[in-house]
């Protein structure tokens, strides 16, 4: 996996983003079609994350990945594969975007997860819970 290019801007300083409590946060993730060679498939992406409401700045990261498997088409490229790619992109990008946000002085890039919790209140699905 090899990272491109890494752009990042904030569009206030530090002090005067404490002051907002409401954030929102958008993330964009592209990955463009694949470039069949005769190694491997080149798959480029872009990765962006924008700070809106009020506008702080964003972080964009561009890249390419770089699969060894062999096909002969691109309609041959299965949505597993491309959800493969996606997730090691993500996997790689998103630690590097929470360091880079917090150098900028933004708010963390990537959300807290939420605790696991059953979805229905079945009489199975309630163990551990009393």
């Amino acid at each position: 996996m090899l990272i491109r290019k890494i752009e990042m801007r904030a569009y206030m300083r530090p002090d005067e983003m404490k002051k907002h409590h409401n954030i929102n946060i958008n993330y964009d993730f592209v990955l463009k079609e694949p470039v069949i060679t005769e190694d491997n498939i080149r798959f480029e992406y872009n990765f962006g994350i924008v700070y809106t409401n009020p506008s702080f700045g964003y972080l964009r990261y561009e890249g390419e990945v770089d699969c060894t498997k062999t096909v002969e088409t691109i309609k041959d490229i299965t949505a597993e594969l491309k959800s493969e790619v996606s997730s090691m992109v993500m996997l790689n990008v998103l630690p590097m975007a929470l360091l880079s946000s917090r150098q900028m002085g933004l708010p963390p890039a990537v959300p807290l997860p939420l605790p696991g919790i059953p979805a229905s209140n079945t009489p199975d699905d309630k163990k551990g819970y009393e």
